[in-house]
């Protein structure tokens, strides 16, 4: 009698040790290493003419080009004369595909992350650089 109350008592130890591993398990998804913070967006790896230090700010405009990257979003905004509107798009765009990614003048922009819409401030940007800007 002694042994069979033992045994039950060993077996729901062991599926409430079960279930307290598992339910930790499920609290930690998402939140590894690498991850970033729940509800951030996870920034991606540097585009290929990205210089070696990479940036630090979300959007890089390129002010000969009309062009933005959104490096959280890994993507490109850019204002298309064809259809008269800004486009987004995750590959190279067709107005950079012919430019030296690496060598085009680029400019950190410092806007707050949680803004979507660099081109919001387009007019802004276009005075503070304008075509042909260098960059020092």
């Amino acid at each position: 009698m002694q042994t069979a109350n033992r045994l039950t008592l060993t077996i729901i130890l062991c599926l409430l040790l079960g279930a307290i591993s598992l339910y930790a398990q499920d609290k930690g998804k998402g939140k590894q290493k690498g991850k970033g913070k729940p509800g951030k967006e996870k920034i991606h790896a540097p585009p290929p003419w990205a210089p070696a230090h990479g940036f630090h700010k979300r959007h890089i405009y390129f002010p000969d080009h009309l062009c933005y990257y959104d490096r959280n979003k890994g993507l490109y905004i850019y204002f298309s004369e064809k259809n008269n509107n800004w486009t987004t798009v995750s590959d190279v765009p067709l107005v950079l595909k012919k430019v030296d990614l690496k060598a085009a003048v680029k400019v950190e922009i410092d806007l707050d992350d949680d803004i979507d819409f660099p081109q919001q401030f387009f007019e802004e940007h276009r005075k503070l650089f304008p075509k042909g800007h260098i960059i020092k």
